[in-house]
């Protein structure tokens, strides 16, 4: 990203100055802020400053623990860093010593190396995958999903894979159409689409967005004259091109979560990880997101993570883990049952004595 060290670090979130030092001691950037010209406000990458290998692992390091999530997936952290330095990060991040000390950690190399058993992928043992090719197949949703600052299209396919037809089947199938296009709206798009003139400047827009910086710098010079005039622009009103964050349209946790869903829906993922997804949202949100899961995502595999018991209520299978150790397992009728049980303990306690499946 073409901005300063610590909006890189940051990514959008508030800043908390005793954390983020914190951060930056832990994953060994201190002393390379110390020999930049204006430390942590230094501008990195084309236009600022260039990092190794080694600075940038670090960097996206410190972004993923400033995150402060309950659980971090880490796919090989160390990889790219020395021993000196990897002895530092294991010691203040990764180990019980560390900062992550009481979060659950998932190094991604181990998921190749179970000691019995398999684990398969469509019918596939995953340790013949290469990561590479493992992770197009997983999607997750964290407990607090980041908006980037660009459009909805930006959003849903920052690589530019999918055609607008495709984000709006999968906006429409999230409840999303109403939060991107609002109803009012109707009108004066469909005026909008039949005005040539504006059909041309979308075209032109268009090219810019997909153009390398090299094009856009030839277009901008030479083909200036083809632009319409500042006036066109004011009716360009495509909903996928509003900006999603920082602009007019304010969407609430529940709303960021339900257009997480919509980029994994396009991409078609095979196993999905729900992270507390639904720790920060409304019931109705959640049970609007369990809709969504149960008639999209029918086929796939989904490991939730969740405190909310309505959210695992309807999952074919439990998992109760009490102090880092599993209790039980079994599905969630069956732990019902149990008198003594921790899940039927913990529905009793929540009053979900009576639920019925």
């Amino acid at each position: 990203m073409k901005d300063t060290m610590r909006a890189n670090i940051l990514f959008g979130r508030e800043y908390d100055e005793d954390f983020y030092w914190k951060v930056i001691h832990a994953c060994a950037l201190a002393d390379d802020l110390k020999s930049w010209p204006k430390g942590d406000m230094t501008t990195i990458g084309e236009r600022g400053v260039n990092i190794s290998g080694g600075q940038r692992a670090r960097l996206a390091l410190a972004r993923t623990v400033y995150l402060r999530a309950d659980i971090y997936i880490l796919d090989d952290p160390l990889s790219a860093v020395d021993a000196h330095v990897k002895h530092h990060i294991l010691e203040h991040v990764l180990l019980d010593t560390g900062l992550l000390a009481n979060k659950l950690r998932v190094f991604m190399p181990l998921l190749h190396g179970n000691d019995s058993g398999s684990i398969l992928i469509d019918g596939q043992d995953i340790s013949k995958f290469g990561v590479g090719d493992l992770r197009p197949r997983i999607g997750i949703i964290p407990q607090e999903s980041t908006m980037l600052n660009g459009s909805f299209a930006d959003n849903l396919d920052p690589l530019d894979e999918f055609t607008k037809d495709d984000m709006w089947r999968a906006l429409e199938k999230c409840h999303m159409v109403d939060i991107v296009k609002p109803p009012e709206n109707d009108d004066l798009h469909e005026v909008d689409a039949s005005n040539q003139r504006v059909r041309e400047v979308r075209d032109w827009e268009e090219k810019w967005r997909k153009a390398s910086w090299k094009m856009r710098l030839f277009m901008y010079v030479f083909m200036r004259k083809l632009r319409l005039p500042e006036e066109s622009l004011l009716v360009k009103t495509e909903p996928l091109d509003k900006m999603a964050s920082g602009g007019s349209v304010q969407m609430s946790d529940g709303q960021k979560q339900l257009f997480s869903l919509c980029r994994i829906l396009m991409r078609k993922r095979r196993v999905l990880v729900l992270d507390e997804a639904t720790a920060n949202v409304d019931t109705e949100t959640d049970r609007m997101m369990q809709k969504v899961m149960r008639t999209e995502f029918k086929d796939c595999t989904v490991l939730t993570i969740a405190h909310r018991l309505e959210t695992i209520m309807n999952s074919n299978r439990v998992i109760v883990i009490d102090h880092g150790e599993v209790v039980e397992i079994g599905k969630p009728q069956d732990l019902l049952k149990k008198e003594n049980g921790c899940f039927a303990e913990l529905a009793r306690t929540n009053d979900f004595g009576s639920f019925k499946l």
